[in-house]
């Protein structure tokens, strides 16, 4: 069932594709809510090599990074300590791939899934902030940040 649900998702999102390459980070709220971080800036791009893709580095500024809500692009900024958030080492075959994203001064493998087309790679993967990547203070107000965010990118491929 979960995979049939990843499927949807990323069939659903593949409308995505030839879209501006970019980042969206979904956040679940508790209570209730959510929102995204959105860039449209990434560093790096995806090599295709017969049916397999790879990149040695890819990199979006943790400034870049926007909620649509100053106060929490402000409260983003402060909790992730470093300048970029980077992916390394990334191999990806038959809609799965891996890598290692570095965050907070931590290094984490990454597993993903994936559709292309002839110009655009599109990944979604799950991070958990706080017990993987260390963010701290991820509340406001009462209202906090569930641990489990939804990573979807658009990388170009060269």
């Amino acid at each position: 069932m979960k995979s049939f649900l990843l499927f949807c998702l990323l069939s659903f999102s593949f409308t995505s594709l030839g879209a501006k390459s970019g980042v969206s980070v979904t956040v679940k709220l508790s209570p209730a809510g959510s929102f995204q971080a959105k860039t449209s800036t990434i560093k790096g791009s995806i090599t295709k090599s017969g049916s397999s893709y790879t990149a040695k580095k890819l990199s979006v500024k943790v400034k870049d990074l926007e909620t649509g809500i100053e106060l929490r692009d402000d409260h983003l900024q402060k909790r992730i300590s470093g300048s970029r958030i980077t992916v390394t080492d990334v191999k990806a075959s038959r809609g799965n791939g891996t890598g290692f994203l570095e965050m907070n001064k931590i290094k984490k493998p990454i597993r993903f899934k994936f559709e292309a087309n002839s110009s655009q790679l599109m990944a979604v993967f799950t991070i958990k902030m706080s017990s993987d990547y260390k963010l701290k203070d991820l509340k406001y107000l009462g209202v906090g940040a569930k641990d489990v965010v939804k990573i979807q990118a658009i990388i170009p491929i060269k």
